[in-house]
């Protein structure tokens, strides 16, 4: 198994995407950085009414998380290049650019990134009205470990505070939700 801490490892993920051309360099500013991160907010909003399907509540809020990994991107020197698998090279990059505590979410958003697929593609009802919530909830915490990183490693992409936070958070009960996912 690959070791996430070493810088080597990540490169050579990094590398092999950028050699597929699935992720391109990429210079950012604190500019796009707000900008998105304006982008995760208003999705994480949406995503808490209770006037939509718990389907599109999901979508949403794996929008949300999608998002925060392209943030991550961004600050890391990287962009995805558009066509088909780059939520996939989005998440799997920014597992291999965060620290192990950050990154460990990331499996779990990578299911949810499937069950989009199926919500948006192939069925409706698929996702409770929990499972959407349970992803909201992860969604804001790592949105909140991400503004923390970045205030660590990229202090100066950061213009002004970027709250995230919707509403306060409920604690889920340990375990699995109701399509079976790990719960992080």
């Amino acid at each position: 198994m690959l070791q996430r801490s070493s810088w080597l490892v990540m490169s050579m993920l990094c590398n092999e995407f950028l050699a597929n051309g699935s992720l391109r360099a990429h210079r950012t500013s604190p500019q796009e950085i707000a900008n998105l991160w304006q982008v995760v907010h208003r999705d994480l909003r949406d995503a808490r009414s209770v006037s939509i399907s718990a389907d599109r509540r999901f979508a949403i809020a794996y929008n949300s998380a999608l998002l925060l990994t392209k943030i991550v991107l961004a600050a890391s020197g990287y962009r995805t290049a558009s066509g088909g698998g780059n939520h996939w090279v989005a998440l799997m990059a920014a597992q291999e650019l965060l620290p192990q505590e950050l990154s460990s979410v990331i499996p779990y958003f990578n299911q949810c990134r499937q069950l989009r697929n199926t919500v948006e593609y192939d069925r409706a009802g698929t996702i409770s009205k929990r499972d959407a919530f349970e992803l909201i909830v992860e969604a804001e915490r790592f949105g909140r470990e991400i503004y923390n990183w970045l205030q660590q490693n990229h202090p100066s992409l950061i213009t002004a505070s970027l709250p995230l936070s919707t509403e306060q958070d409920a604690e889920l009960p340990e375990g699995r939700n109701d399509l079976g996912l790990h719960q992080p």
